[in-house]
């Protein structure tokens, strides 16, 4: 079951039997969805939570009438850009960064 979080936490729990094996939580701003956290347990990651979740996030959006839907993810995060490419998207911007020693 799939369940909306509300306007503090906009976003969705996926629980099984009260069970929570999922969330996927975002913010909206002007015309674009943006999901900063994707999270499925690991024992259910082969049956295709992650991206019915990320299938939700961007029903609901386009409901809205948002026009635009981004998935945040680190660097090494497999799972979260392996289950937006399995949605159609595509990676459009990577940004690498260096910390600088006090100068």
């Amino acid at each position: 079951m799939l369940r909306g979080l509300g306007t503090t936490h906009p976003g969705l729990i996926a629980q099984l039997d009260g069970v929570t094996l999922g969330l996927c939580l975002w913010g909206d701003e002007n015309d674009v969805r943006t999901v900063d956290l994707l999270f499925v347990e690991e024992e259910a990651r082969e049956i295709g939570l992650g991206t019915a979740l990320l299938q939700a996030a961007e029903e609901q959006a386009g409901r809205i009438g948002l026009r635009r839907l981004e998935v945040l993810a680190l660097p090494g995060d497999r799972f979260t850009k392996g289950r937006a490419e399995s949605i159609g998207m595509k990676a459009r911007l990577l940004v690498l960064s260096k910390e600088l020693e006090d100068r």
